[in-house]
């Protein structure tokens, strides 16, 4: 199967994360960038895998649209003639601003849930023709980006040993930068790998932990604040569905038909529970299905309705049989 670069913004992973396994689980292979910025060996990877790629897909969002190591890796793949597939995994941003390589490009639409678009996505990488081989002269590849949590990253993966004051700096730095740009992915990655190093002195260390306490509780906030939401909007979409206006009265031309409206309003009826015998009732004596259509359209919206449809019929019925008997005009 397909070899697939995905490029993206490290704001995006937990979504990128779901597109990568819905593809992996049809069988095509993978890559992209699980780690931070790790310098110029990191930045070699990235270029590797993208010369190796059938597909590049870049998944647009507005950090993607922001990030200037997204632009460069799609600039290099353009160079070399890849296949380039954009995917919109965050409907935040303005397609008047894309980049020119990707602005006369169909875009494919796989925000999360949206597994039609990922449907799409499958079909596209399984008929469209991969990327043409390399050319015998590569490209220039474009410089490593340099970007102040990058500048963070290279003094942290340093051999260098680090005093107290360069330490206690890079905690600060790394606060600074998650509160004013709320990099929570890239700050978290950052202290995982400061946390390695050999001459992290237990002062600091407590410092780090609890700047990771601090991205951890801000998350969980905004999840559960996200979840509420959601629950709030389900019940409000339920009770507006049950609330709704159940019709009493439609129009019947003959006797069949009112025999196959009321058959069908059975039918439907089951589902909520709602019994034959009630619908004969309300049939025969209209009256009582009026009366049981009030008392069931709130809790019982389903039964309710087949009260009333039977209720109707009832009354239809017997309007048409005194027709036809001649004492109807």
């Amino acid at each position: 199967m397909a070899k697939v670069f995905i490029s993206y913004s490290s704001d995006d992973k937990t979504a990128i994360q779901e597109v990568s396994n819905d593809l992996t689980s049809m069988g095509h292979n993978i890559w992209f960038d699980h780690e931070l910025v790790g310098g110029q060996s990191w930045w070699n990877k990235i270029l590797k895998e993208i010369e190796l790629c059938d597909f590049y897909l870049c998944a647009l969002s507005s950090a993607y649209l922001k990030s200037d190591a997204c632009k460069r890796e799609l600039s290099y793949a353009n160079a070399l003639g890849k296949t380039i597939i954009p995917i919109k995994v965050v409907n935040d941003f303005d397609k008047r601003f894309l980049p020119p390589e990707i602005s006369k490009l169909q875009i494919t639409d796989v925000e999360s849930g949206n597994k039609k678009g990922i449907l799409a996505l499958i079909n596209a990488l399984n008929t469209m023709p991969p990327s043409a081989d390399l050319p015998d002269t590569l490209p220039e590849p474009p410089a490593i980006p340099v970007s102040y949590l990058s500048e963070l990253l290279l003094t942290i993966n340093s051999n260098d040993t680090l005093n107290q004051d360069e330490q206690a700096a890079l905690i600060f730095k790394l606060r600074d930068h998650y509160r004013s740009s709320g990099d929570a992915t890239g700050v978290m990655q950052a202290l995982e790998k400061f946390e390695t190093r050999k001459d992290l002195l237990a002062t600091i260390g407590r410092e780090a932990e609890s700047l990771k306490n601090e991205i951890n509780q801000h998350s969980n906030t905004i999840d559960s604040s996200q979840s509420t939401k959601s629950k709030e909007n389900t019940t409000h979409a339920t009770t507006k569905q049950e609330t709704e206006a159940v019709p009493v009265f439609r129009k019947f031309n003959s006797v069949d038909e009112v025999k196959g409206d009321l058959k069908d309003a059975i039918n439907t009826g089951k589902t909520d529970g709602a019994a034959f015998g009630f619908g004969v009732l309300s049939f025969l004596f209209p009256i009582i299905g009026i009366v049981l259509f009030f008392v069931w359209r709130k809790d019982k919206p389903k039964r309710a309705k087949l009260m009333s449809w039977a209720a109707a019929a009832g009354f239809i019925f017997y309007l048409i049989l005194m027709s036809e008997d001649g004492y109807y005009y």
